[in-house]
């Protein structure tokens, strides 16, 4: 703990909280994608249902992410607060998730059953609501030249949330859908709860990414200057081409890693479950040594090294035939992936005026949910293309993600500098 407070422009409290909701995000697309068969296969729907849901699913939030950060960008300024959009989906997504397995246990026939995918839908629309709005708060509560060490924490908690779907599945599956939906519907909810109580103490001297926090208190002229530091619109927009590219990217690689990495292991007769957890774990340890590189030698380098690594590793998988290389191969991934995901929050928001922090952020995860739905195409032919088809295009994809940081000039960034300024001139807001 001492390396984190040598950076102290970070409201520390804040990120803690920001990570709980982060953690419970991901638990809950756990749960979500693990009884996915099973609610649409209880009510009689065909196994091919739930990849094209999951296609249906990745468009929406391609389209719904980047539009819901650029809502919240505009809430902030006109009045201050994210939190509506937070609080809305919050709460429809906790009583969707609740109701969901009430429906299959209703179990209604003929053309009522049809109520099953369409709240399966709009939940997944309601948790894209208000993740790039709330993981935009981290904007907030890091300056720019620490903000890969305060994204450290949201990896942690991410990747020990992630373990559980190989590590903890027969636990999982043994509470039920009820009872699972309902304790991701509560620590979800209870996430945002903690994230607000803590965020009323935060007062106007806010780290440098939030100075333009409201148009009623800050002159219109400096959101104008701010962006004037981008290249002007034609740069901000070849840039948020780019942030969705760089998401959809890595996003397609490795998704298509967690898919066909098992597969190959299984094929060994080689248990996966114990493999891909020390992958998520080993990516969730890594976090902070991850962080404190990339504030060392610039966050766009660290993360273009881990995209290029990650891109190399990938190619690997198809030589797994014994446990020991399994678990070496998944440290190296895990170990690639701490650079890629820690570094992901810095690089959307920092390749982006602040006033554009939400769009920049919901942009990534919007590219990322294009390339779950093309993931989801790739899934249902993977046995006419091959494995090896499946892993190049996860190659592709994490190579078409390094270079869209390039193109950004992440990587000729200096380490202290974060659209265009000096971390110096960040501000930090004290604990109280």
């Amino acid at each position: 703990m001492n390396s984190l407070k040598k950076h102290p422009p970070v409201l520390w409290r804040r990120v803690f909280g920001l990570a709980m909701l982060s953690a419970a995000i991901a638990f809950a697309w756990l749960a979500y994608i693990l009884y996915l068969p099973k609610l649409l296969g209880q009510l009689g729907f065909p196994p091919v249902a739930v990849p094209v849901l999951l296609v249906i699913e990745g468009l929406l939030t391609a389209a719904v992410e980047p539009w819901m950060g650029s809502l919240s960008d505009e809430r902030q300024r006109r009045f201050a607060s994210r939190y509506p959009l937070i609080v809305a989906g919050t709460v429809a997504a906790c009583v969707l998730f609740v109701v969901l397995p009430l429906v299959v246990v209703a179990h209604p026939g003929g053309l009522l059953r049809w109520i099953l995918p369409l709240l399966l839908i709009g939940w997944s629309f309601a948790m894209a609501v208000f993740r790039s709005p709330a993981l935009a708060l981290l904007s907030r509560y890091a300056a720019p030249s620490s903000m890969p060490v305060a994204a450290a924490v949201l990896s942690i908690a991410t990747g020990i949330a992630s373990a559980f779907g190989p590590l903890g599945r027969p636990w999982l599956l043994g509470l039920g859908a009820p009872a699972l939906f309902c304790l991701a519907s509560g620590v979800l909810l209870l996430a945002v709860l903690v994230l607000r109580r803590l965020d009323r103490t935060v007062d106007l001297s806010l780290p440098y990414g939030s100075i333009y926090i409201s148009t009623r208190l800050v002159p219109p002229a400096l959101g104008r200057e701010r962006s004037k530091t981008n290249g002007g619109s034609g740069a901000l927009l070849t840039r948020l081409g780019l942030i969705f590219c760089a998401g959809a990217g890595a996003s397609l690689g490795f998704r298509l890693l967690t898919d066909i990495f098992p597969k190959v292991l299984a094929a060994a007769k080689i248990v996966p479950a114990p493999v891909m957890g020390t992958l998520f774990l080993t990516f969730a340890a890594l976090a902070i040594p991850a962080g404190l590189l990339a504030v060392r030698v610039g966050n766009g380098r660290t993360m273009a090294t881990g995209l290029v690594a990650m891109s190399l590793l990938i190619c690997l998988v198809p030589v797994c035939k014994n446990a020991g290389f399994a678990f070496a191969l998944a440290l190296a991934l895990g170990a690639a992936h701490s650079l890629v995901i820690n570094g992901l929050y810095a690089f959307a928001l920092g390749s982006v005026p602040p006033e554009h922090s939400g769009l920049g952020i919901g942009l990534y995860f919007g590219g990322g949910g294009l390339a779950m739905a093309a993931a989801g195409v790739v899934a249902t032919q993977l046995q006419a293309l091959g494995i090896g088809t499946g892993l190049a295009l996860g190659s592709a994809g994490f190579l078409l993600a390094a270079l869209c940081v390039v193109l950004t000039g992440s990587i000729t960034a200096a380490p202290t500098e974060a659209n265009g300024t000096p971390a110096a001139d960040s501000i930090a807001a004290p604990e109280t």
